[in-house]
């Protein structure tokens, strides 16, 4: 038993003894402390036994390991690694517990000046509620993404259908983080045989299994309090001006044994200290007082479209959401480049209307904060005004480096023009001396006067011709590059055309053929095949959301129309046919279950416009209408659907195929009790 285990059960002892109002024995009290010495005597040899005798204790996770660790959850397509890279995220920015984390909810998450601020309700070394709460805030890091955590929260939040309350749904979570986290730090024989592709899971757990073991580290060492421990010692590791002991030590609630309680205070600027510096934000350079990304422009535009990607959320959380839709929307190049093309997040509402995304995007800045006065930047110690200073008078001075560059280039540009312009008056001049018959060659004749040189009319004269001259040549230079221009704009165009009309006459072509084609064949060949080959429902439904609007309206990112449309004749796999199948039932049991409660409404104009409004929506299908009736609809349709509480915690998290299996479950208990 280790000294931490014998120590909790003493102190369940003397509160058992405490609540029945009982004093402990004295000689029970005397053997107690005399155990407890041996135990910590014999605790000394601890290192001189071998590792694999020895029980070994977590140790702190080291900030390469969770750099590493957080960049490679990142590229699983699994929705499980969303959610425990979250989790992981979370955990190490609040340094608290993973109990902790489970208990979150979207009441205690909130938004002030540049960091987002998430207040506990419970505390283990606070049973009784004694110590005043302080919200702990959380910083964005725009520099390393991979860290991130408001990056985190956005791509998690876009890619499960959020929770109306809680930030992780459901029962036991923090075990279902630790048993992911376990899973994807242990190498099984199974996945020493997997792939190299950039994406491959098997190839992502061994090099994080490969840094863990170069690291004198094994699975086993680390756990959940690792990230706890992690946090607190980069804080007070990562540099020798770092945060104060005592801010650590109260965000991370770890008690300080050497001063009284009440001694030392929660102050905010501390925390704030702590925040930026667990965020990983550089310490020594000026970007560490980077602020969040933020929108520039807000307008109802913008709060639609908070509502359209977070509609189950509540309005309270809009300032916040509104900053993680602006983090994913900055870092989506960055996402583009390391997700696994069949994240879960690109089969989110963000990416269903390409036009507001790009409205968003135009939007979107990240910036110092001399440059803006939108934000309050908060947590900066006084060096990192300096080395902001320092920055803004380097470039300052490469400007001006820039522009005496500028400054020399252009004059020796003059001085060649010089040169050339002289060169022109010689030959100007020369010229002028042939016409008035002015020569050189007769060295015998005397000189004759030359009142040319001195005449003030052969000097303008001289002038007009140079200007003339050089005039004319710069337009004949000028209409030339015009029309050079204007030749390779034309050929460009003209030959754009041509090859579109060849393209689109060929196309003609071919679907004249293949319509003739098809005429003369069975009738399960008459329909031309509409989705791409390669299709894989696996990958592209994801939860019931996904599935009602591809039935419906397709998808406009990937080129597919409604999955309505697609005959199973078209699907060469068996597995294909039957998950086609499943979504059919599933959306003919949501399309009979909307039906039923439109006849049940007992007001007759509310059920006229509801059912007016389903109707539209399919004579012409449109995704904003089909995940307005899909979140008007749900939650009734779980409720009904929802024959054991199993999930019911966690039911916007699971996949459609869950729900169609409930859905079978369900139709076999109606038609048991329909024959009895």
């Amino acid at each position: 038993m280790q000294f931490s285990t014998a120590s909790n059960h003493r102190s369940a002892l003397n509160c058992l003894y405490r609540d029945f109002g009982q004093t402990i024995p004295f000689e029970m009290k005397n053997e107690m402390a005399e155990s407890f010495k041996n135990m910590k005597k014999s605790g000394n040899t601890y290192h001189y036994f071998p590792r694999e005798v020895r029980a070994i204790s977590k140790v702190p996770l080291p900030f390469s390991l969770y750099t590493l660790i957080c960049e490679k959850m990142l590229a699983c397509k699994n929705r499980e690694f969303v959610f425990a890279r979250t989790y992981f995220i979370t955990s190490w920015n609040l340094m608290s517990r993973a109990v902790n984390i489970e208990h979150i909810r979207y009441s205690d998450i909130s938004w002030r000046d540049d960091a987002l601020c998430i207040q506990f309700a419970h505390f283990r070394v606070d049973q009784n509620d004694e110590r005043p709460r302080y919200p702990r805030r959380i910083y964005s890091n725009p520099k390393s993404p991979e860290i991130c955590p408001i990056l985190a929260l956005g791509v998690y939040l876009l890619s499960f259908t959020p929770d109306p309350e809680k930030l992780f749904p459901g029962r036991s979570q923090h075990h279902r983080y630790l048993n992911i986290l376990q899973s994807f730090l242990t190498v099984k024989d199974e996945d020493a045989q997997g792939g190299q592709a950039a994406w491959d899971f098997a190839s992502v757990k061994r090099e994080v299994n490969r840094s863990l073991t170069a690291l004198g580290l094994q699975p086993k060492d680390i756990g959940t309090h690792s990230v706890r421990l992690g946090a607190a010692s980069y804080c007070s590791s990562a540099s020798t001006f770092g945060p104060p002991p005592s801010s650590i030590q109260e965000r991370a609630g770890m008690g300080n044994n050497s001063l009284s309680e009440g001694e030392l205070k929660f102050e905010a600027a501390g925390d704030c200290f702590v925040g930026r510096t667990v965020a990983g934000l550089p310490l020594q350079q000026a970007d560490f007082a980077l602020l969040p990304p933020h929108f520039t422009r807000r307008d109802d535009v913008l709060y639609s479209a908070i509502r359209t990607y977070f509609p189950n959320l509540p309005s309270t959380m809009d300032t916040v959401l509104e900053h993680l839709l602006a983090s994913v929307v900055y870092h989506l190049d960055y996402l583009k480049k390391n997700l696994d093309p069949r994240h879960s997040l690109w089969f989110s509402s963000l990416f269903r209307n390409f036009s507001l995304l790009e409205d968003l995007k135009s939007r979107v800045v990240c910036c110092m904060p001399h440059q803006t006065n939108a934000m309050k930047v908060t947590g900066l110690p006084p060096h990192v005004y300096q080395y902001i200073y320092n920055e803004k008078v380097y470039k300052e001075l490469g400007d001006v480096s820039a522009e005496n560059k500028l400054i020399s280039e252009s004059l020796k540009s003059v001085t060649d023009n010089f040169k050339d312009l002289s060169s022109r008056v010689l030959l100007v001049e020369k010229k002028v001396q042939e016409r008035l018959g002015r020569s050189v060659a007769d060295k015998d004749s005397p000189a004759p006067s030359r009142p040319h040189q001195e005449s003030p009319e052969l000097e303008s004269y001289i002038r007009r011709v140079v200007t003339e001259t050089i005039r004319s040549e710069l337009d004949e230079r000028f209409k030339e590059v015009v029309a050079q221009i204007t030749e390779n704009v034309t050929t460009t165009l003209q030959s754009s055309a041509s090859r579109g009309r060849t393209e689109q006459e060929g196309s003609d072509e071919q679907e004249g053929k293949e319509d003739q084609g098809s005429r003369s064949n069975s009738r399960n060949k008459e329909r031309q095949r509409t989705f791409p080959p390669g299709l894989e429902f696996k990958e592209e439904l994801d939860s019931p959301i996904s599935g009602w609007i591809l039935w419906y309206c397709g998808s406009a990112m990937k080129g597919y129309p409604p999955f309505k449309d697609l005959p199973s004749c078209e699907l060469t796999s068996r597995d294909d046919k039957k998950r086609l199948s499943d979504l059919r039932f599933l959306i003919k049991s949501l399309d009979l279950f909307i039906d039923r409660e439109l006849e049940s409404k007992a007001d007759e104009s509310e059920r006229e416009q509801d059912k007016k409004m389903v109707d539209d929506f399919k004579a012409s299908p449109t995704v904003s209408a089909a995940e307005a009736i899909f979140y008007k609809y749900e939650s009734k349709f779980y409720d009904w659907l929802n024959i054991d509480s199993s999930y019911n915690q966690r039911r916007s998290q699971l996949k459609w195929s869950t729900f169609v299996k409930k859905l079978r479950k369900r139709s076999i208990l109606d038609a048991k009790q329909l024959g009895s």
